[in-house]
């Protein structure tokens, strides 16, 4: 009797373990790992998924693409690991406290990251823009609250003037700080704490390249330095388009760089040695993948993320005749298109 109990007992278990893997296969994850309560907003910066690329690079053979979703952080962009970073560096040296006002002029995605985080912590944030500024963006400073100043004509023909400008605004207003990502090395160490470490976890360590834009250099420099530190063969990929750090002096057909030289001076959070490739990616070419992974992949995102996998597609082809056997390629996806700002 008990024999014919114990064997009821288990096929009913073993149905239901069935079923339960059928379950956690169709949803792709394991169930028993519960969402914890965030205990405030600050908490869902960070900790993004890797999404497979299925629909687009399926000619090239043995290559797996992910996107590094940073799009789904609160304001939608990467900047928000950077802001709330900054911020905090500064809070802990005393140079941020209450009655403090935080200056800005990246004209960017951190500016609109540290306008939502500043006045979420009681700071007053105060974001110089040029005339050019986008409107996407100005739309989002007023829509976090950042007051808005424009810088004169006269000193804002040249980054060097807007810096300047911007260290003369300091000086004059009490109380005030500037965080600056360009020489904050804050910027790429949240990157080699955080971002390089997620993507090589989620991928149990099989990455075996790195694809981002430039910008401040510390998106790039903080990944590419942590998985580097943990698989030495990990090839990190630059890719820029238009106005960038660099230009072209010649390039390969496929657009990779062969010889390039500074425009500027490069930012103290830009580490060149890191780098192993870099693409110049055509604004056709940056529009054409930002508009495949909308319609293919259903996933809406910046242009920048369109740029990073042209770039990411042009190394695997350069890169396909060789022998590497299956390769796992990493793209970041910096920022999101919101169609209440962008179009």
């Amino acid at each position: 009797m008990f024999d014919q109990i114990s064997k009821s007992i288990d096929e009913f278990g073993n149905s239901f373990l069935s079923a339960l893997n059928n379950i956690q296969g169709f949803f792709g994850k394991d169930l028993s790992i519960a969402v914890p309560v965030k205990e405030n907003i600050f908490e869902a910066i960070g900790n993004t998924p890797l999404i497979k690329i299925k629909g687009i690079g399926n000619h090239i053979k043995g290559v797996n693409f992910f996107l590094k979703a940073e799009f789904l952080n609160p304001t939608g962009s990467v900047k928000d690991r950077t802001a709330f970073a900054l911020i905090k560096d500064f809070e802990k040296r005393g140079l941020l406290k209450e009655g403090s006002t935080i200056l800005d002029c990246s004209e960017g995605n951190l500016s609109v990251s540290l306008a939502w985080i500043g006045k979420t912590l009681g700071y007053k944030v105060i974001s110089f823009v040029t005339k050019n500024i986008k409107k996407s963006i100005l739309k989002r400073l007023e829509f976090y609250g950042a007051e808005i100043s424009v810088i004169p004509d006269e000193s804002s023909d040249t980054s060097e003037k807007i810096r300047a400008f911007v260290r003369n605004q300091v000086a004059l207003k009490p109380n005030s700080v500037w965080l600056d990502q360009y020489i904050n090395m804050t910027n790429p160490n949240i990157h080699i704490k955080y971002t390089g470490r997620e993507i090589f976890r989620d991928l149990a360590g099989d990455v075996d390249a790195f694809v981002s834009g430039i910008d401040s250099g510390g998106l790039i420099s903080g990944v590419g330095r942590f998985l580097k530190s943990q698989k030495e063969s990990i090839k990190v990929i630059a890719a820029f388009s238009g106005d960038s750090l660099i230009f072209v002096h010649s390039a390969s057909k496929s657009g990779k760089v062969e010889s390039a030289k500074l425009k500027n001076k490069l930012p103290e959070t830009f580490d060149t040695k890191l780098i192993n490739s870099s693409y110049y990616i055509t604004q056709e070419d940056c529009n054409f993948y930002q508009q495949e992974l909308c319609s293919k992949e259903g996933i809406y995102t910046g242009l920048t993320t369109g740029m990073n996998l042209a770039c990411a597609i042009k190394y695997a082809e350069d890169i396909s005749s060789s022998n590497y056997g299956e390769m796992n390629i990493v793209v970041m996806a910096p920022d999101k298109l919101d169609i209440n700002f962008d179009l």
